[in-house]
């Protein structure tokens, strides 16, 4: 009977001893359990190698069409404007200097990252909800 008994003071003491440093070494734990994970999945190597090739495909030329298309619209709308603005005040040879400068250097940057961030965030946040589980 006494070794029930202190069988239960051990678990007691032990219990309040171990949530403070549950506390303060929780978060060492959990780091060492992430640099264990991260060297188990070196051996599945062949698994994460060619995804970095994958997606860069995907972002680059897997975008291209959008981004050829907008840029096409863009300096469509740009040559009309400005063929509109230059009418009567500058010859109109100006104006593709004025309309490749303004493309190459202020608009189509722009354009071609508003155009990327929107694709592959929609395409990154659709993502993990199409994965299926490893089996």
């Amino acid at each position: 009977m006494a070794a029930v008994g202190a069988l239960d003071l051990v678990r007691y003491f032990g219990r309040w001893g171990r949530r403070p440093a549950q506390h303060v070494l929780g978060n060492a734990g959990r780091f060492t359990y992430l640099l264990i994970d991260m060297l188990r999945g070196l051996a599945e190597w062949s698994v994460y190698i060619p995804r970095p090739f994958e997606q860069a495909t995907n972002i680059g030329y897997g975008s291209l069409f959008i981004v050829l298309l907008v840029a096409g619209f863009a300096g469509a709308v740009t040559s009309l404007q400005t063929g509109y603005q230059f009418t009567g005040t500058l010859p109109l040879y100006y104006a593709g200097a004025v309309i490749s400068e303004s493309m190459i250097l202020e608009l189509g940057p722009v354009l071609t990252a508003l155009i990327l961030a929107g694709r592959i965030g929609a395409r990154y946040a659709a993502e993990p909800g199409t994965m299926r589980v490893a089996e």
